[in-house]
């Protein structure tokens, strides 16, 4: 029954106004750092996505003139799920936990790992993230390695996809995107690239990038040896081709975000690029690796977009720190 001018409000009935929506963000560097979604009056379906925090990078090693050091790994990307249910099934008030971002690390130091984002039933630091709880997760990114004098840094291992077995009773009620089967609630990250060999290389490269996903992992930073080689790039981002929509265009398809570039005698390796960090469109890169250097300082490697990994660090006569990986990201629509 309808009473005046008001719009009808049964709860079960999309409002006759445009949909909520609202976007969650870390709040601090803990495991879990709960925030509060209240359900808005009167909607019936509720579509939440969630994007784990991104591995930082690996610093480049420190080492004397024509000593072999590698170049840092660059940080994984982490998962991303998502969820669409009915609102007459969630309670009307959930708990959000947003993944920080791993930190890079210092010259000769690993990075740290993503922290994952969850949706949540609860706000127990261990009871919020633990069946019967857990509605939505999305698993952080791994970290890179350090380079050394033996070995390049290796890249993170890609935040794992969230199986339907480990969500709560609730999760296990809306429809999930999957990676093809029904024992999947998302997709996995990305692995980061390996940074330079130790002999002398330029950091791995990561090409392809938004070819299935929404994000991208970070690139290593560039190793050396000799003085004879001076210096070396980190490695790049390169898109699959060219991406042309309305609010703009990413282009070119090459070497869309370089590395940082190789030092010269005495002149540092450059620190790497900064990832694409984008909610509209929704697509993000991990940052790239720094430049190394035999007689002068490695570049730093580049902060990742959201959920993205950071670049590793270059080598040189001091190792360049790896970059912080992106924060993550959980949004909620309602209508």
């Amino acid at each position: 029954m309808l009473f005046g001018n008001s719009p009808s409000d049964f709860g079960f009935l999309p409002p006759q106004f445009k949909g909520d929506v609202q976007m969650f963000f870390p709040t601090g560097t803990a495991v879990t750092q709960w925030q509060q979604w209240v359900k808005p009056r009167g909607i019936g379906m509720v579509y939440m996505i969630a994007v784990g925090g991104g591995g930082g990078g690996g610093g480049g090693f420190t080492g004397a003139s024509n000593t072999a050091r590698g170049g840092g790994g660059g940080g994984a990307a982490a998962a991303v799920t998502s969820l669409m249910i009915p609102g007459i099934l969630i309670p009307d008030v959930l708990k959000i936990s947003v993944g920080q971002g791993g930190q890079g690390g210092a010259a000769g130091s690993p990075g740290t790992a993503g922290i994952a984002s969850y949706v949540s039933l609860g706000v127990g630091v261990t009871t919020g993230i633990t069946i019967p709880n857990i509605i939505l997760r999305a698993l952080g990114g791994g970290n890179g390695t350090a380079g050394t004098g033996a070995a390049a840094g290796g890249g993170g291992s890609a935040g794992a996809v969230t199986t339907i077995a480990a969500l709560g009773p609730i999760g296990k009620l809306g429809f999930f995107t999957n990676t093809g089967t029904a024992a999947n609630a998302g997709y996995a990250g990305q692995d980061g690239t390996a940074g330079g060999a130790q002999t002398g290389a330029i950091g791995t490269a990561n090409n392809g990038i938004w070819a299935s996903l929404i994000g991208c992992a970070g690139t290593g930073g560039a190793g050396i040896q000799t003085p004879a080689q001076v210096g070396f790039a980190g490695g790049a981002l390169s898109l699959q081709s060219a991406l042309d929509f309305a609010d703009g265009t990413y282009t070119p398809a090459a070497n869309f975000r370089p590395g940082g570039i190789a030092g010269t005698s005495g002149v540092a390796g450059g620190n790497g690029n900064a990832g694409v960090k984008s909610l509209k469109p929704f697509l993000n890169t991990g940052g790239t690796g720094g430049g190394s250097c035999d007689n002068a300082a490695g570049g730093n490697g580049g902060n990742g977009g959201y959920g993205c990994g950071g670049g590793g660090g270059g080598a040189g006569t001091t190792g360049g720190r790896g970059g912080n990986g992106g924060e993550g990201v959980v949004v909620i629509i309602s209508w």
